[in-house]
């Protein structure tokens, strides 16, 4: 899905569960259920509340990403939609 940088290390942030919750034509438009953090390169050592703050940055990441953001396998849908809405107005 894309990398993100916490507390000056580089993760990757993927997707790992999503649902089916609308159809664009006859593509399913899937919400993002959940997320995991993969450490670019192995870990240095960490005082406590760097990784305590670490975490907490995770998992609000993680809640704020999970149901709010949609993708499509098939179709790019944030072009589709606004070349229809563009259409309507």
């Amino acid at each position: 899905m894309g990398t993100i940088i916490i507390n000056h290390e580089p993760f990757l942030l993927l997707a790992t569960a999503a649902r089916e919750t609308a159809r664009y034509i006859e593509y399913p438009i899937m919400c993002i259920t959940e997320v995991k953090f993969v450490p670019y390169r192995k870990k240095k050592y960490q005082k406590p509340e760097e990784l305590e703050e670490e975490n907490r940055v995770m998992d609000l990441l993680s809640d704020y990403i999970s149901g709010n953001f949609y993708f499509s396998y098939r179709e790019n849908i944030t072009c589709c939609l606004t070349r229809q809405l563009t259409k309507l107005a």
